[in-house]
This record gives C-alpha cells, sequence and structure tokens, in this order.
C-alpha cells in the first residue's frame, strides 16, 4: 500500500523514528525524480560521471519509451528518498514474434534503515502482516513495483542481479535464476592497466602500447581480407538496423527487437550517455550494426564496451572483426580495458582469444517466475543478451 510524497514526515514518537512509507511514482513527479535519482548516484564514487537524472527517468520510464511507460516506486523517511526501484519496459523478440517484457532494476536501498526500520504499514499478503516486506525496502519496493508492471499485463519481468541483491530476488521474492543461458563477462585488459598492476610493465607501457594496437589493427586486416569485410562509422544506425532486421528477425534468437526505433531511442536519445556505431559491410552489402561506448573513470583511465550488436549470423568472422576493429580504432593509451556481454556458448566459437578476451565471471539473468518465463527455462532457451539489455552501459 503506498501513501503520498512527505506521508509520515512527522513520527507521533520516538518509537515512529525508524518508519517509512512507500510511494508509487509511476507518473514521475519532478520533485520526487530529483530526490531519487540524487539518492542512488550517492551509491557512485565521488566524481563519478552522472548515471541517473529525472531527465534519465523521463527518458526510460515516460512516453519517450517506444515499450510502453514504465514504473518507479520510492520508500521515503521524512519525507527524504531512502530507497528506489524501476521496471523499465522493452520489446523483445522471442524467435518468431514481439512479445511485451520488461527489466527491474534500479534497486538502491539506504544502508542506514537496512536493519532496524519498518514500513508505517505492514504489507499483508492471505490476510495478515508478512513480516519480511513489511521490514525490508528492498523486497518491498521491488514486490509492490513487480505487482503494479503484472497488473499491467506484463509477465516476461527480468533482470541482471549483483551479489547483493541476487539472494532476496531467488530465495524470497518470487524469482528464479534463468539457468538454460549463460551469460558470462569477457574483457581483454589494456596496457595501462597492467602496467598498473604490474610494476615491471610501468617502463615498457610507452613501448608496449604501439605493439598491442598495431597486433589488433593486423587481426581486423586479416578477417577483413579474407571475408571481405569493411567497417564504417555511422552518424545513425537507424536506417540500417531497420534494413538488417527486417532481413534478418526470422533468424534471430530471443531477446530485444533490435530495429531501427530500438536503436534510436536506447542510444541517440539517452541523456546521459554518448555512443559511437559502426556497420560491418561485407561484399558490398551490410552483414552487422555494433554500439560502442568509452567511458572515462575517476582514475582518469577508459573502459571501452561494445554494448550493442546486430549481426548476420550466416556471415562468419564479423564480430571478430568488429571486435578486433574496437581494440585498434577506439581503444587509446589510457583505456584500462575492452569489454562486453554474451552468452558463453556463442562467444566461445568467435575465436577472441588470441585477441587477449577472456571469459571473467558469469552474468546472472533472473525471471519473475510467472509461467512465461518457466517454460522459457524449461525448453532450454538462449538469449541474444548484451550489455544494452540491461541499463548497466
Amino acid at each position: 500500500m503506498t501513501t503520498g510524497y512527505g506521508a509520515g514526515d512527522e513520527p507521533n514518537d520516538a518509537a515512529d523514528d525508524r518508519l517509512w512509507t512507500v510511494l508509487a511514482n509511476d507518473h514521475l513527479d519532478p520533485m520526487v525524480t530529483v530526490d531519487a535519482s540524487r539518492f542512488l548516484q550517492n551509491f557512485l564514487p565521488a566524481g563519478s560521471p552522472s548515471v541517473w537524472s529525472a531527465e534519465h527517468f523521463r527518458w526510460k520510464l515516460g512516453e519517450a519509451n517506444p515499450a510502453g511507460t514504465g514504473f518507479m516506486t520510492v520508500a521515503l523517511h521524512r519525507g527524504e528518498v531512502i530507497g528506489v526501484t524501476t521496471i523499465t519496459r522493452k520489446r523483445f523478440w522471442d524467435g518468431q514474434q514481439e512479445v511485451p517484457a520488461a527489466e527491474i532494476g534500479d534497486t538502491y536501498s539506504s544502508p542506514l534503515y537496512r536493519r532496524q526500520s519498518r514500513a508505517e504499514q505492514p504489507y499483508i499478503r492471505e490476510g495478515k502482516a508478512d513480516e519480511y516486506l513489511s521490514r525490508s525496502i528492498f523486497g518491498r519496493l521491488v514486490a509492490e513495483t513487480r505487482q503494479r508492471a503484472l497488473d499491467s499485463g506484463l509477465t516476461l519481468i527480468y533482470g541482471t542481479p549483483n551479489n547483493n541483491s541476487m539472494p532476496g530476488y531467488v530465495n524470497r521474492l518470487g524469482f528464479f535464476d534463468y539457468q538454460s543461458h549463460f551469460n558470462r563477462y569477457y574483457v581483454r585488459p589494456g596496457v595501462s592497466a597492467a602496467s598498473k598492476r604490474l610494476a615491471i610493465m610501468r617502463p615498457l607501457a610507452r613501448a608496449v602500447y604501439p605493439l598491442d594496437r598495431a597486433y589488433a589493427w593486423m587481426t581486423a586486416k586479416i578477417c577483413g581480407r579474407s571475408a571481405g569485410f569493411r567497417a564504417e562509422e555511422l552518424s545513425a544506425p537507424g536506417d540500417m538496423a531497420d534494413a538488417l532486421w527486417a532481413r534478418l528477425q526470422g533468424q534471430m534468437p530471443m531477446g530485444a527487437v533490435r530495429d531501427g526505433a530500438y536503436f534510436r531511442h536506447r542510444f541517440l536519445t539517452n541523456p546521459l550517455a554518448k555512443y559511437r556505431f559502426w556497420a560491418v559491410h561485407t561484399g558490398g552489402e551490410p552483414c552487422g550494426v555494433f554500439v560502442s561506448r568509452a567511458i572515462t573513470h575517476e582514475d582518469n583511465l577508459r573502459s571501452v564496451h561494445l554494448a550493442e550488436w546486430l549481426i548476420d549470423p550466416s556471415v562468419r568472422g564479423a564480430f571478430r572483426f568488429m571486435a578486433a576493429h574496437m581494440v585498434a580504432t577506439i581503444g587509446d593509451f589510457a583505456t584500462k580495458s575492452y569489454s562486453f556481454w554474451a552468452e558463453h556458448g556463442w562467444a566461445s566459437q568467435q575465436g577472441l582469444k588470441p585477441l587477449g578476451f577472456l571469459a571473467r565471471g558469469r552474468v546472472p539473468i533472473i525471471f519473475h517466475g510467472a509461467e512465461q518465463s518457466r517454460n522459457l527455462d524449461s525448453s532450454g532457451v538462449k538469449f541474444h543478451f548484451t550489455l544494452a539489455s540491461s541499463d548497466n552501459i
């Protein structure tokens, strides 16, 4: 049950000092949304680039999203935001047709209220108070946000939780770990990162970097020569994505609908992130579209991410060519890493180890335990799930 913004601001006695209220903010009230953005930004290291803003939430949860409007719930203590959860609508492709889906995320709660506090109004389930959902800000916000999404007709709700939130989602909140798909984080360390970790590398770093870049150029050229690949930077990928999607959608696995509307909204109109767009051609025809993003960190080093791609699956080597092109073209001496997310089985067939890309940890994907999601897991369906399939990049 939700209350108005500011409700409960004046506690009746000292025992009420740790009470919090819940507010549905699907209409994105300007004051609440600004406060939620500031609260979330506090979880990042000082000097980090903005990841949240009111404009950002209007972009992904408001009417600009081609998938539809989303959901936000906040917890308040004396009018101050102490917890947030959102659900963002997505357009998914199930291999045959477009289906509605949504991502749950932005699930943060103030550590000051995680143990010694409770909701002003208990969460009632089956006629009695649910102790966990009456005390856990994270659990309560997830439960209420999810319920409004379910009431709107959504059933395919997924997320990519961290180690802190994973147990709560799976053990208490009706989500399950999708076991049929093994997504992994792939990373290639840059010379600058190696020189910071290994003292012996520091005096050699400036000399090693040109060799490292030349090797990436050579790999890209070898791939390009053997298959006739050519990379072209694009100012906007929408029209090419539309043409590729119309031609390839019947061959695409489950994942985002990667048409022009998706590329335009997800990347061109994102208010807090800048991307670069690339086309790969072979035989004079486009066979893939790629999106990269470079992020500068507080140590003044950069990470470069291959955020999204749409590739003709019948054209072998296109991804390896693009990965080599990313290292050779987008990176520089200040780049500490190059990375992407991909399904492990698919990535292992792309010939990336000679380029230095290593498989790191698993990227867990959870789904709300609705029948539709359970059926997907039991059928063994795998996804085309990239960094951009989440809101992480």
